[in-house]
């Protein structure tokens, strides 16, 4: 007969469990914060003039981008982080708000074509800045949970 046995001795799981619940909320919130943030600040580039041009800029839809803070909130038996990038630029004559043209609605779509590629895609940023945010902060976890 061949008996194998394993013992594990749980004290350092637990004690990384617990540096995890201390670190890891903030850790992602100051990480989601900052890639709203980088993602922000891609959409807020305004592109050179074109050739030309007549509109004079505002910089109304500059004054627009903002980000929300990450947020932790219950949601199904977990809980979620939420951070949002929001722009909302009104023409001052005609009250219209214009965002979605300049950098496309929350999926990605409406551009203007004079503004396609000139002006970034903000759902396009700030899937870029996640997928990145994602692995950085997925390592930095993990090197900390090791005790």
């Amino acid at each position: 007969m061949t008996r194998i046995t394993m013992t594990i001795d749980d004290s350092k799981i637990r004690q990384q469990l617990k540096v995890l619940t201390v670190i890891a909320p903030k850790m992602l919130n100051a990480d989601l914060n900052k890639a709203m943030e980088k993602a922000a600040e891609k959409v807020r580039h305004y592109p050179a003039e074109l050739p030309n041009q007549k509109y004079k800029r505002t910089f109304r839809f500059l004054k627009s981008v903002k980000v929300t803070k990450a947020k932790r909130t219950s949601g199904g038996g977990h809980w979620v982080r939420t951070a949002a990038l929001k722009t909302d630029a009104v023409q001052k004559k005609t009250g219209r708000r214009y965002s979605m043209y300049v950098t496309g609605n929350s999926k990605g779509r409406k551009q203007a074509r004079i503004h396609q590629n000139r002006w970034k895609v903000a759902r396009t940023e700030v899937r870029r800045a996640m997928r990145e945010m994602t692995k950085k902060t997925t390592k930095r976890i993990q090197t900390k949970a090791k005790v």
